[in-house]
């Protein structure tokens, strides 16, 4: 499978410079980067260069010449610079946003040239996939989940995604997890590309914005989920996959039958441990004894100050906590 070729062409050396650093560090795409500071080079150069039949041409306003629309064979995009109108034929990204907001409309500008998708991807072995669900609310499963899942993604590539409805608390953005689902119908060029434009990511973690509408969660069925499960093991190329769960999720039992291990939060409180109970005994009614096989029911370390937001540092005692657990999942590698 070809590279995918981003041909850079900005008069600001600096920027230029930092953003291809920033691409050839992804883990999701095989990027070649090359980077010009005027049209007359990105010409010059394109003549003796050899097509991969992969290329994007991402150019800032500044740097336009008439010329440039000679180059064939690629997509063009234009880094707006001042917002000013002209160049009309040609999509257009804010140059002045993060690097992985422009990463990622740069990814669904190019899935949407029919016939343009030929990319590589870097592909690891074996998806690990572990879900975190407690029959018991309010234990801080959110809080664990992102923690566990930052700590994971320093030993590999890692996704983190979040299976219920956030509702006012979901993060605003042009994308969340049931648009991902509903590109499950797409072939797997397609369908990559369309995730990496849809992530965001805290350092090195990947994740994608939780559903912001309710409907679309109730309407998502087990064979949906299991679906995209299937397709970010077999052709994402991640290690680490962390599913942050609820019953709200239609097929709740048959997921955490899919997932590698399974971690449970257990609180000492006499309400939790009825339930606790009582989904221990569904298991074992509904024949679900494998889930128990491999699920780790951990308890909370005690924490002085909960993080206030996915994503936030945690405490020293959750830090530790978090090391020791992902040494005891995936061990010393």
């Amino acid at each position: 499978m070809k590279d995918l070729t981003l041909l850079l062409c900005d008069r600001e050396e600096d920027y230029a410079q930092m953003l291809a650093e920033y691409l050839l560090k992804q883990k999701g795409i095989q990027w070649k980067v090359c980077v010009y500071t005027s049209a007359e080079e990105l010409l010059r150069q394109e003549k003796t260069r050899a097509k991969t039949g992969g290329d994007i041409v991402l150019l800032a306003e500044s740097a336009w010449e008439d010329r440039l629309s000679l180059l064939s064979g690629v997509c063009m995009v234009i880094l707006d610079e001042c917002n000013q109108e002209g160049l009309a034929e040609y999509p257009h990204i804010s140059k002045y946003q993060s690097a992985d907001r422009v990463t990622g409309q740069l990814l669904e500008l190019y899935a949407q040239q029919e016939g343009k998708v030929a990319w590589g991807r870097r592909v690891c072995g074996g998806t690990r996939v572990i879900g975190f669900y407690s029959p018991v609310h309010r234990c801080l499963q959110t809080t664990m989940a992102g923690a566990l899942s930052q700590a994971l993604a320093e030993r590999g590539r890692t996704l983190y995604l979040n299976l219920e409805y956030l509702g006012e608390n979901s993060e605003a953005g042009d994308h969340d997890l049931a648009d991902l689902l509903y590109f499950l119908k797409q072939d797997g060029e397609v369908f990559r590309l369309r995730l990496e434009s849809m992530l965001r990511r805290i350092g090195t973690l990947d994740y994608i914005p939780a559903m912001k509408a309710g409907d679309n969660l109730s309407r998502i069925t087990s064979q949906e989920w299991l679906r995209l499960l299937e397709r970010l093991e077999k052709e994402c190329g991640y290690e680490y996959v962390v599913l942050d769960l609820s019953e709200s999720v239609q097929g709740l039992l048959e997921i955490l039958r899919y997932c590698t291990r399974v971690l449970t939060i257990s609180r000492k409180e006499p309400m939790a441990r009825a339930k606790e109970r009582r989904y221990r005994q569904q298991l074992e009614l509904y024949h679900y004894e494998d889930i128990l096989e491999k699920t780790r029911f951990i308890g909370l370390p005690q924490l002085p100050v909960v993080p206030g937001s996915f994503g936030e540092e945690g405490t020293g005692a959750l830090t530790c906590y978090i090391q020791e657990l992902v040494e005891e999942l995936v061990g010393k590698e």
